[in-house]
């Protein structure tokens, strides 16, 4: 009993030397990762292994084990290689602790896993052979750091197809590494580096034969997509873009909510000044999940638009931006705050819906169409001269505003200088809201001359047609009416409505 006792004693001593042993070679497990002793003085390890199967794997900086610190600096030959293993046991990802330690990732260490991207982190000057072969990586990020890239790194990754790196100076690039069976990846992949060094990889022989080789992207770039091109507005915070021009003529075009460049989404957030004017569009359909906020000047001016669903995204419609077009109908957004000079000038529309927060509509605005009535919401505050002007048979306006909003009319200007003409004042009658007729009718804010001011009709009002008085008994759902009086002749006629 006594030698059995002595016999356990001895292995738990010599157990915990092989876990915590601070000697060149010693080889230890954390519970997590498995590794070996490289130098001391500081202890410095390289990884050779996980503890138990895992699918998602952190490289720490460092580790402490009773007290005594141990900086992981490299990552050893086959260290997680996933051959053999099952597929629920392989790597689906790999992150290094930031800033990470490591310097040198070894051979083959990450290979036959279920990889689909990776970022080197900026801490490895090199990576071995074969390091990343056969996973399903799609991007690659390498760090400034990295200078040497060995044989075969990337092989068989038949969907990798976008590599950044970081460095100036092209890293060192050996034979096949990005090889898949018999097939060159290269033509298939996109090559970012940093501004100033797109002529240092273009020199490079060993950095040649990819798909495209570009700077990294920075506000005010270009790039084409379908035809279009965009202009990088922003990068640091949210990627946004604007779509500047178009490049085809007549049909449909699509303005997606977002565009990918370099491997990176961008949200479409504006229209530029001209970008569609005079392309004979006769369709634009923006995106379900539109992120355009602004529809720049002449955006689509000189087109074949009969329809368009501006997105609720919108928020400001700028100067001539539909302009010659032929729409028929248009609703602007809630979101809409300004609508600017001739921005609907000469279309056909006979139907116009102002979102709720419309607070100003432009010099001509909605001139040359073909409008019989428009409401005007309560938000508008600003309505600039000739903006209904032109609309032949218009009959109607309401205003939803108790305060009238400002008419542009300057008096020393020419015929046309009203915000409502041919048809003319004397042809429309206004609608004004409750309790708001006196200040309508007064002659100095410039809503006088109306073939009728009215306040909006409510249940119990009457009015006269055709020598009829009618009551209203609904208005809510159903318009109804009561006939409670007649002063006509002798034959009458109860119409339908």
């Amino acid at each position: 009993m006594k030698k059995q006792f002595q016999l356990i004693i001895v292995t738990l001593f010599l157990t915990s030397l092989t876990g915590y042993g601070q000697n060149v070679g010693d080889e230890g497990d954390t519970g997590y990762l498995k590794y070996r002793i490289i130098s001391t003085n500081p202890i410095a390890v390289e990884l050779i292994g996980l503890s138990s199967p895992g699918a998602n794997l952190q490289i720490p900086r460092s580790f402490n084990l009773s007290g005594q610190l141990y900086i992981v600096t490299h990552i050893a030959d086959g260290a997680f290689n996933g051959s053999g293993k099952a597929e629920e046991h392989k790597l689906t990802s790999v992150t290094f602790e930031h800033p990470s330690n490591v310097t040198s990732i070894g051979n083959h260490p990450f290979a036959n896993n279920q990889l689909e991207r990776v970022t080197i982190p900026n801490s490895v000057t090199s990576i071995g052979n074969s390091a990343f072969q056969n996973n399903d990586l799609h991007e690659v990020t390498i760090s400034n750091s990295v200078t040497y890239i060995g044989y075969a790194v990337f092989t068989y990754n038949p969907n990798l197809s976008l590599v950044t790196v970081e460095r100036s100076n092209p890293p060192t690039l050996q034979a096949n590494a990005f090889q898949s069976l018999n097939t060159n990846l290269r033509p298939q992949i996109d090559v970012i580096v940093p501004r100033g060094s797109l002529t240092n990889y273009q020199n490079n022989t060993q950095w040649t034969g990819f798909k495209s080789i570009t700077e990294v992207a920075e506000v005010d770039d270009e790039f084409i997509a379908d035809h279009i091109t965009y202009k990088i507005t922003e990068i640091t915070s949210n990627r946004q873009v604007s779509a500047t021009s178009y490049s085809l003529t007549g049909g449909e075009v699509t303005i997606p909510s977002t565009v990918q460049y370099q491997g990176s989404d961008y949200s479409v957030t504006t229209i530029a000044d001209n970008a569609f004017k005079e392309k004979e569009l006769t369709r634009v359909t923006f995106a379900l999940q539109s992120n355009v906020t602004s529809i720049g000047g002449h955006a689509f001016q000189g087109n074949e638009l009969t329809t368009i669903d501006i997105p609720t995204s919108v928020t400001s419609i700028k100067h001539n931006a539909f302009r010659g077009n032929d729409l028929s109908e248009v609703t602007i957004p809630d979101g809409v705050t300004e609508i600017g000079t001739f921005a609907f000038y000469e279309n056909q529309l006979s139907s116009v819906t102002l979102g709720a927060n419309v607070n100003h509509i432009g010099y001509g605005a909605f001139r040359f169409n073909e409008l019989t009535s428009i409401v005007i919401p309560n938000s508008v505050a600003y309505i600039g001269n000739q903006a209904f002007n032109n609309n032949r048979n218009l009959g109607l306006v309401t205003v939803e505003r108790d305060n009238p909003p400002t008419l542009d009319i300057d008096p020393n200007a020419n015929a046309d200088a009203d915000v409502f003409k041919n048809a003319n004042r004397d042809q429309i009658d206004l609608v004004v809201p409750r309790n708001a007729l006196a200040a309508y009718n007064n002659s100095t804010n410039g809503w006088t001359g109306f073939k009728s001011i009215t306040e909006v009709a409510e249940v119990n009002d009457f009015f006269t047609a055709d020598h009829i008085t009618y009551k209203i008994t609904e208005i809510t759902s159903d318009r109804k009416v009561m006939a409670t009086e007649y002063a006509g002749g002798p034959i009458v006629s109860i119409p339908e409505t």
